[in-house]
């Protein structure tokens, strides 16, 4: 079965063991000089770069390719900058962004508090 790129990345990958709908095909894999194809990559985990959440599913992983979609049985995905040793637990979640800084504190009266030194009066700049 001869398959170009385009007719892959069109598909949509979902895992059979759990139904989980993994995302289109971004890119595939193969060795050179052997002429072997090893397998697709899809977008899985959410990173600050592109290559650092792919999620490389192996050719063996591949069940079906039908019409619309593209049946894997990935049973332990991983991403692939995201190298965890065993036994070890998940870093805690951390903010997307740091907290804003509270807004300035000003008197009742409204206006900005003045500096140690004056300021310039309109006149200076005409």
């Amino acid at each position: 079965m001869e398959v170009s790129y385009t007719y892959l990345h069109s598909k949509e990958v979902v895992n059979v063991l759990d139904g989980k709908r993994l995302g289109r095909v971004c890119d595939v894999v193969f060795r050179f000089p052997e002429n072997v194809f090893l397998g697709i990559v899809v977008p899985g985990c959410k990173g600050f770069s592109f290559k650092k959440g792919d999620v490389f599913i192996d050719v063996k992983c591949i069940v079906c390719v039908g019409e619309d979609v593209i049946l894997v049985r990935a049973e332990n995905l991983r991403c692939a900058g995201k190298e965890r040793r065993k036994n070890t637990p998940p870093a805690p979640a951390r903010p997307v962004c740091p907290p804003a800084p509270p807004p300035p504190f000003y008197p009742a009266s409204g206006t900005p508090p003045r500096g140690g030194e004056a300021r310039r009066s309109f006149e200076e700049y005409e």
